[in-house]
């Protein structure tokens, strides 16, 4: 299992622990880089977990950057992981911007109609 998909599944595991920290590590997956590297036409020597990083940091130390509403009425600051997640989905609106479609046909749900409710980790229903 490469970098990127240990992380995942360490995130996911994660989530049954209280007091689990997404700011502990970050791998940027692949559409993460490809957002970042939109963000860097001219190509950045920076690795893309930095970026991430210095991204976080950044957000941390503005007072008007927004914060996540969680189940219940609380907020959390974005972790690195959301940050991560961030520059993946950037990556998919260039894309969609640009009409650059990868594979052939559009994407149809495996499971069309309602779906199970979520099971939201731990740390989201605390605030913490």
């Amino acid at each position: 299992m490469g970098d990127f998909m240990s992380m995942q599944v360490l995130t996911d595991w994660g989530y049954y622990w209280p007091g689990y920290d997404e700011n502990e590590f970050v791998v940027a997956g692949p559409g993460s880089k490809k957002g970042i590297a939109h963000l860097f036409p001219d190509g950045t020597k920076i690795p893309p977990e930095e970026v991430i990083r210095w991204t976080r940091d950044q957000w941390y130390e503005d007072l008007a950057c927004p914060s996540i509403p969680l189940p219940g009425g609380g907020h959390r600051a974005p972790s690195l992981m959301d940050i991560q997640n961030t520059f993946c989905e950037y990556s998919k609106y260039v894309r969609y911007i640009k009409n650059d479609r990868v594979g052939g046909a559009p994407y149809v749900p495996a499971h069309p109609g309602a779906q199970p409710k979520p099971l939201l980790p731990h740390h989201w229903s605390t605030g913490s």
